[in-house]
């Protein structure tokens, strides 16, 4: 996007700032995807300046786009997951199902991200060891994670039924690209069917949400355990799931605060 900024703007030494305030005056864009491409701007300009390529920094002194540190959706509720458990049970065994099994029970249990899942590979998974690595999101090499043995079972039902011994764990069934590797946007396509057929009005992302904050409740706010099983990179970001359990918790003392206040 800045390159295209600066064809049909120029370049000069307030081009980055320029288009800083282009971002800011673009509505149909979150505040999150203004910092990304503020920061990737920024990126740019600081290569072109260490190979020598521009005389000076023009991004210095000039600050990224202040972000609220809290999440704007909330994770899934205890009774909408009791809902996609029961969908789950409620399905035949076999093929698809028992796919759509396996990829529910890894949000659930295991909280991985949608890159994540489409990233694993049958040689990953260690079911006898419970155990299973991850090319985590930003991540240069897999990392160990412990398997919940609901997972073990699912993703064994899975492997047995599918007859899968190597390659991509997860994979297309459709004509047009029958086993390739399953794209993010059929997962999500997928999981956004369940939610459709359940009445529920939320994303993908949701399911982290709902694990992160289960563990955070479970683990008594022992964030150095929560981490170990969410595999964040900042205990800032365990910390404003954190607060929203807390938050979450005080709002009877909230609404208690101002019982006798009535208009």
């Amino acid at each position: 996007m800045f390159l295209q900024f600066i064809q049909q703007n120029g370049f000069n030494n307030d081009s980055y700032v320029a288009f800083k305030n282009h971002l800011r005056n673009r509505p149909d864009i979150s505040i999150s995807t203004k910092q990304k491409y503020l920061i990737s701007a920024k990126v740019f300009l600081k290569q072109m300046l260490r190979k020598g390529l521009l005389p000076v920094d023009v991004t210095a002194g000039i600050k990224g786009f202040s972000q609220v540190k809290k999440h704007k959706r909330d994770g899934l509720t205890d009774a909408e997951i009791l809902k996609v458990v029961e969908y789950c049970k409620s399905l035949s065994t076999g093929g698809t199902h028992d796919r759509v099994r396996a990829i529910i029970s890894l949000l659930i249990y295991q909280g991985l991200r949608l890159i994540e899942l489409h990233r694993l590979n049958v040689v990953d998974l260690e079911l006898h060891r419970q155990k299973a690595f991850i090319m985590g999101k930003g991540r240069d090499d897999k990392e160990l994670i412990h398997l919940h043995p609901v997972t073990v079972k699912t993703l064994r039902k899975y492997l047995r039924s599918n007859k899968l011994k190597d390659g991509a764990l997860f994979r297309s069934c459709s004509n047009n690209s029958r086993n390739d590797r399953l794209s993010i946007r059929s997962m999500q396509n997928i999981i956004g069917a369940i939610f459709s057929e359940l009445g529920i009005e939320k994303s993908a992302h949701c399911y982290r949400h709902y694990y992160v904050s289960r563990l955070v409740k479970h683990f008594d706010g022992n964030l150095t355990k929560v981490i170990a099983y969410t595999r964040h990179r900042s205990i800032e970001t365990i910390l404003i799931y954190h607060k929203e359990v807390i938050q979450q918790e005080d709002l009877p003392q909230y609404y208690e605060a101002f019982k006798g206040v009535k208009m």
